[in-house]
């Protein structure tokens, strides 16, 4: 039976037909939602630290301590791609609306944005510390981030250019949620 055997730390849902669950274990698990049974796995070379489906359910990226965001497909668990350019762990990938992109947060003060095929677009640099969250905005043209720097920065998707800085007070945000009109929720824990 495939199982986590450590910490989950990260999840994400497709409807009510698949569950991921991405694990300290360097595992990412697809489950069946309905039936509750694990149905395959991939393996990072590290700590697997979250999870989350393309818009169709066809793909599913994993964000690890291994430096890397890798692309999995879902009915197989096969690797697609493997997406590289940071020097430290990859805290959260987020997948964009029309599943073209994949932006990353990274623990070396920056986010990426990369093709589905691998290429990284874009390195957008600003923060001063850690970057933990990262989120597109629902018509995919801005991303959200957060970071242990207490800002919550938007920026321009389709340039990497910084629109604006949200001081926090020196407020460590861990997470982050956009609504679909644009109102940003950060909280910490």
């Amino acid at each position: 039976m495939i199982a986590h055997r450590s910490p989950i730390s990260g999840i994400d849902a497709f409807g009510d037909r698949y569950i991921a669950t991405a694990g300290y274990d360097n595992q990412v698990i697809l489950w069946d939602a309905r039936t509750k049974k694990s149905l395959a796995r991939a393996c990072h070379d590290h700590l697997a630290n979250q999870c989350r489906f393309s818009p169709d359910g066809t793909f599913l990226v994993s964000a690890s301590s291994d430096y890397t965001a890798r692309i999995w497909g879902t009915h197989d668990m096969r690797l697609r791609t493997v997406l590289c350019g940071h020097d430290d762990d990859i805290e959260m990938a987020s997948i964009s609306p029309d599943a073209a992109r994949v932006a990353t947060a990274s623990r070396d003060h920056s986010i990426g944005i990369f093709c589905t095929t691998g290429r990284l677009q874009f390195r957008l640099s600003g923060h001063e510390a850690d970057v933990i969250s990262v989120e597109w905005t629902s018509n995919g043209s801005q991303l959200i981030s957060a970071s242990d720097d207490g800002t919550v920065r938007r920026w321009c998707a389709c340039t990497g250019k910084l629109l604006e800085t949200i001081d926090l007070g020196g407020v460590e945000t861990d997470t982050i949620a956009v609504t679909s009109d644009g109102r940003i929720f950060a909280g910490n824990d």
